[in-house]
């Protein structure tokens, strides 16, 4: 794997620094290359790129940066750049603002991304037709990966590493950086958010639905009712728009819905309720696992907060 770091006005030094020290620890674990080059995203910087980017499995990453950076990011020659080194088969990654120029460049179209919880009402604004999935850290695309939070390059460069040599070595980095190598969600620093507005006129009222009453008894003979959709066909389209799965999409609903109740004050018993499960212990595990709280952890959390 090769990887080309874009640097660019307000990028964060923390995450360019970060992602050198992940892929330096990669090569000392395993004794693999990574090659790894840091540079702007330019036209003059083609003959550069294209070099370095000529043989192996190649990426470009788009770091972190601050959220004054996203003109750049989205408008210009920066996205067009990005989109040019995707049709000649590169690979390509975003974190936090970094995932506005995936959406200008076109790379997102039928999938969907995330970014900073900050970032999200912009990105929404500027990209209407885009799908966001904010619950999730990183969505991988296979040759688009999206992930999330200011420190999400720590996910990706660990996504990366495991994509190159093996889950093995990207949990052999885990340990040394002592990083979670399973994180899957940034529910615990969302608020509430709208429902995303899907492109799919039929997937659209479907969500909406359910984010209406996600506690509702959804299983995939209803959904499959209520749309008219084959369930393998609804599968496929969710996970083309969302990311993710029907049942993991309704899921990670009902958790929020119980987040925001916990918030509230609500016990774990008035919380599972509310989000329509009937197994306590099952929801207590599966919230723990998902945000790496307790529930009752969580709800003192943000009480402190």
């Amino acid at each position: 794997m090769r990887i080309w770091l874009a640097e660019y006005d307000g990028v964060s030094r923390m995450a360019i620094e970060g992602l050198r020290e992940i892929f330096a620890l990669a090569r000392r674990c395993s004794g693999m290359q990574f090659p790894l080059e840091v540079g702007p995203l330019d036209r003059d910087g083609r003959a550069r790129r294209s070099r370095f980017l000529s043989k192996d499995d190649p990426w470009v990453v788009v770091p972190t940066g601050s959220n004054e950076a996203v003109p750049f990011l989205a408008e210009g020659p920066f996205p067009m750049e990005l989109e040019r080194h995707h049709a000649r088969g590169h690979g390509v990654a975003a974190v936090c603002a970094g995932n506005f120029a995936l959406a200008a460049a076109g790379l997102l179209r039928g999938r969907s991304a995330t970014t900073h919880w900050s970032l999200e009402d912009e990105f929404r604004q500027r990209f209407p037709d885009e799908s966001l999935s904010m619950e999730r850290i990183l969505l991988d695309h296979g040759d688009v990966v999206s992930a999330g939070g200011y420190t999400a390059f720590l996910d990706l460069g660990l996504f990366l590493v495991g994509r190159s040599g093996g889950r093995a070595l990207a949990l052999q980095v885990a340990r040394i950086l002592q990083v979670d190598p399973g994180r899957e969600t940034q529910l615990p620093w969302l608020g509430t958010r709208p429902l995303p507005v899907m492109p799919d006129p039929v997937l659209n009222a479907l969500v909406m639905r359910i984010g209406e009453d996600p506690a509702a008894a959804w299983d995939m003979a209803r959904l499959a009712k209520e749309t008219g959709i084959g369930v393998r066909t609804l599968e496929r389209r969710f996970q083309e728009g969302l990311g993710t799965s029907p049942q993991r999409w309704i899921q990670e609903r009902r958790l929020e819905k119980a987040r925001l109740r916990l918030e509230a004050g609500a016990s774990l018993a008035e919380a599972c309720e509310a989000a329509g499960w009937s197994d306590v212990a099952s929801f207590a595990r599966l919230f723990r696992e998902r945000t790496g709280m307790t529930p009752a952890r969580y709800r003192e959390w943000v009480r402190v907060s």
